[in-house]
């Protein structure tokens, strides 16, 4: 059931209260969490509560750190938004984020009395609005740092803690009626009942075995799950293979490529959440990445990746930006067509034995999703200017011949 509301001073009811919070980033995705616990009901989740009481952030293990990073995203704002949070500044009157109780009914905003979560659905008891710099300094920015500090040792082959030092500043926030679980010593290895849309977590090998790429990734989804990010948009498609178009790289060894689709995992496990993908692109057979986008700054994160895509000297991308309906693009990055591309609308899912220009993921319990994107590569689109032109499926017609001439050999 949805509700709505307006801002009114004899309809709303401001439960804002201000505290002070650390100034860390455990302490702020610690406060994050909070914030969550404090629109949706958590009162029967004492794994979750346990990670909401943000003063005592330095009681938290490294371990600990690493369950409360994938907690944020499990529970991200992409989850929420337009549901229990809005960006609205209007209805920030003396903080960055504010809430209210979601007991009247009028016409801004429109939200839901439940929101389903990992298969959970929770009640709502309250809403909260915000501004996007609050997004930015409690969510956006603390998970880059904290999930790269977390990454940093294990690329030196070290398991050596991370200290954090308390500061002496803080900064004032709202609160709600907090929860104060206990915080005891706990073993290294924690069950955590949520999951992502299937996701495959490997909290306990990493632990045991002392490596790990991420607490993160990369992400195992369900079916219907990869289907519907295919059909709401808000990813990209890229990969950090082989480009024979490029003279840099045909002589690359299958080393030097390997090593450079484990930097491009590096550069997205700070940031993104991602699958690893197999398929064919232009008659030949590479490793890509299904890379999960924030949908905040569309625009910046698509010269992101264009950036990466050039960075690893990358043919293509494909970006598709959350909307109704999709926006899906084709963007060509390096070679004679750099900073054009081309458009397409949704996707077909391939039996086993189509051969050439597909992807594939691995999807839970133990299956295999193939499909195809639409794209139209007849229009060529630069800017405003559309051209329509053979160009670019010549061009890809003789980069299939290229490569399968050179497999021959």
């Amino acid at each position: 059931m949805s509700f709505v509301l307006e801002r009114s001073q004899t309809e709303i009811k401001r439960t804002t209260v201000t505290v002070t919070i650390p100034e860390n980033n455990v302490a702020h995705l610690m406060y994050y969490l909070s914030c969550v616990c404090t629109v949706i009901d958590c009162n029967d989740d004492a794994q979750i509560q346990r990670f909401t009481s943000y003063q005592n952030w330095n009681h938290l293990t490294i371990d600990d750190q690493k369950v409360l990073v994938f907690l944020c995203f499990t529970f991200s704002p992409d989850v929420f938004n337009d549901k229990v949070f809005f960006q609205k500044d209007s209805l920030c009157v003396h903080h960055e984020n504010e809430f209210y109780e979601i007991n009247q009914q009028n016409h801004v905003l429109v939200g839901s009395e439940s929101v389903l979560i990992a298969g959970r659905l929770r009640r709502v008891t309250k809403f909260m609005t915000y501004k996007l710099s609050w997004l930015q300094k409690y969510y956006i920015g603390p998970m880059g740092r904290l999930t790269e500090r977390l990454n940093r040792p294990l690329r030196h082959s070290t398991r050596q803690p991370i200290e954090y030092r308390p500061s002496t500043t803080t900064n004032s926030a709202p609160t709600y009626n907090s929860y104060s679980a206990p915080v005891k010593s706990r073993k290294r290895t924690l069950f955590v009942w949520i999951t992502v849309f299937c996701v495959i977590f490997f909290i306990l090998p990493s632990i045991i075995g002392g490596i790990w790429t991420s607490i993160i990734n990369p992400i195992t989804y369900s079916q219907s799950s990869v289907e519907k990010l295919l059909n709401q948009g808000g990813y990209v498609m890229m990969s950090a293979g082989r480009n024979n178009k490029m003279p840099s790289d045909q002589n690359l060894s299958d080393e030097t490529i390997r090593e450079r689709n484990v930097n491009l995992t590096i550069d997205l496990t700070n940031t993104y959440a991602y699958s690893s993908m197999f398929g064919f692109y232009n008659g030949d057979n590479e490793t890509s990445f299904f890379v999960i986008l924030h949908n905040i700054s569309p625009d910046t994160e698509r010269n992101v990746f264009i950036e990466l895509g050039q960075k690893y000297n990358q043919e293509s991308i494909i970006y598709v930006k959350r909307a109704t309906p999709t926006i899906q693009q084709f963007i060509y990055t390096t070679g004679e067509f750099s900073g054009k591309y081309v458009e397409g609308q949704g996707y077909k899912v391939l039996s086993t034995n189509i051969t050439d220009d597909y992807s594939e993921l691995n999807v839970c319990p133990d299956d295999i999703f193939k499909f195809t994107l639409n794209f139209n590569f007849e229009i060529m689109i630069m800017g405003n200017t559309r051209i329509k032109t053979r160009q670019l499926i010549d061009h890809h017609t003789n980069y299939i011949r290229a490569n399968r001439k050179r497999q021959t050999f």
